[in-house]
């Protein structure tokens, strides 16, 4: 039993010793990141074929914090969300609907969506 009881210490002991305090949890990303972390991750969907090579040159527009609402069926508001909206514009695309694309990011700058619609 003695030697279960300093088992048992030594194990809880253990894994406590591992915590510590000056660790980092993510904080919320500035915009000169944003558009890094955005450009990053445009540069990815053309590296998948998601997007024309054409896009590696887009011109950064604007990156800004939106508010989007999640709605239920009946449109009530179950939440809102606030969300990094990032645009970029790319000259040699014919169709002027897919012209601007929006890169969705969360605001610690977790990748959420890419569109041309912007919403």
């Amino acid at each position: 039993m003695r030697i279960f009881l300093i088992s048992l210490v030594l194990l809880l002991g253990s894994t406590t010793s591992f915590s510590h305090s000056n660790h980092h949890h993510s904080k919320k990303i500035k915009k000169d990141k944003v558009i890094v972390r955005a450009k990053f991750e445009l540069s990815k969907l053309v590296k998948a074929e998601k997007l024309e090579k054409s896009w590696l040159s887009a011109v950064h527009l604007n990156s800004e914090i939106k508010t989007f609402e999640k709605k239920n069926k009946a449109g009530k508001v179950l939440k809102t969300i606030k969300e990094w909206v990032v645009s970029f514009n790319n000259d040699k695309i014919k169709d002027e609907k897919k012209k601007v694309l929006f890169i969705f990011l969360s605001l610690k700058g977790k990748f959420i969506a890419a569109n041309f619609s912007g919403k």
